[in-house]
């Protein structure tokens, strides 16, 4: 049983009523009417998936032109007409201005039931054609903004990073003044209630960085956490008096562990650590603490040759 009716369209009603029962004990649901403005209407109010017209009513627009409009209407319908003055000449201009099929008056029940079926079965091909057809542009188009986010969150980061280079190239700069850009981006993208930014250097864990108003957990407790071995990934984190919905989040380089990002929520939200977003922040802050730490290391090392030296001297 067909969802959606066939429409047929003649002046004669007699017809009308016999295609109707023939094609309701065939197991087709029909809708008849008797000319094609009356096919018009009720094709702007709905979808039918095949039209079966007479080519030639009289008082009225004709078949050739009724399939004109609906071509410009609903080009999912599928539309066979039916003469009793065929032709060469009509059924070529039928199938050119959209006709999918012709059929000759007096044609016989089985006949128009197999062209029906083929009808309805080049539609359903047709219909999902085009749904896969919307549904490829949507997903080009969802993809292709999720690509452009990316190189957004991409030259954003990187100008983060040259003004942290440039602060650094100024003179002497504390590793809060320097993390600082990339929590306000943090801040200004993902509306956390409170954030942090422990660092951790001979198995010894600070604070470098703070803000939130409920307290932060002992920096030393911090190294409970399983997710800081090598591969762990960020998890939710609870603590005494903390922040209902709160992340923990770790820092590594060149297999090091430098630390951990806590993100807290007062009220459970949509934050992920795994947004793709998140991830390019989190690499950034990676690089920007690993090379503080090796800058730090490579200044402590050039006192201790100068003392040494001085000493040999």
């Amino acid at each position: 049983m067909l969802d959606e009716p066939i429409l047929i369209v003649d002046d004669e009603s007699s017809l009308l009523m016999l295609l109707q029962d023939s094609l309701a004990q065939a197991g087709f649901r029909a809708v008849t009417v008797g000319s094609a403005h009356e096919a018009l209407k009720l094709v702007r109010a709905r979808h039918f998936p095949v039209v079966l017209t007479d080519l030639y009513m009289p008082g009225g627009p004709s078949g050739l032109e009724l399939i004109q409009a609906i071509r410009a209407q609903d080009p999912l319908t599928l539309c066979i007409v039916m003469t009793a003055f065929a032709s060469v000449e009509s059924a070529i201009e039928a199938l050119q201005l959209g006709a999918y099929d012709f059929l000759r008056k007096p044609f016989r029940q089985q006949e128009l039931h197999a062209a029906l079926n083929r009808a309805l079965d080049h539609g359903r091909l047709k219909k999902e054609v085009e749904t896969y057809r919307t549904n490829l542009e949507n997903l080009v188009l969802e993809r292709t903004r999720d690509v452009q986010a990316l190189c957004d969150d991409v030259v954003r980061l990187n100008d983060l990073t040259l003004a942290a280079q440039d602060r650094a190239a100024q003179g002497p700069a504390t590793e809060a003044e320097l993390l600082q850009p990339f929590f306000d981006d943090l801040a200004l993208r993902h509306r956390p209630d409170g954030y942090a930014c422990a660092l951790v250097e001979g198995g010894r864990w600070r604070y470098a960085l703070t803000k939130g108003s409920r307290p932060w957990p002992e920096a030393a407790t911090l190294a409970a956490s399983p997710n800081l071995m090598e591969g762990g990934e960020a998890l939710e984190w609870r603590w005494d008096q903390g922040y209902p919905d709160a992340f923990l989040i770790p820092l590594r380089a060149a297999g090091e562990l430098l630390g951990a990002v806590l993100v807290g929520y007062d009220a459970r939200g949509a934050f992920s650590p795994a947004e793709r977003g998140m991830a390019l922040w989190r690499r950034q802050v990676e690089a920007l603490v690993h090379g503080m730490r090796t800058a730090r290391h490579l200044v402590a090392d050039a006192a201790a040759r100068a003392r040494q030296e001085g000493a040999a001297s």
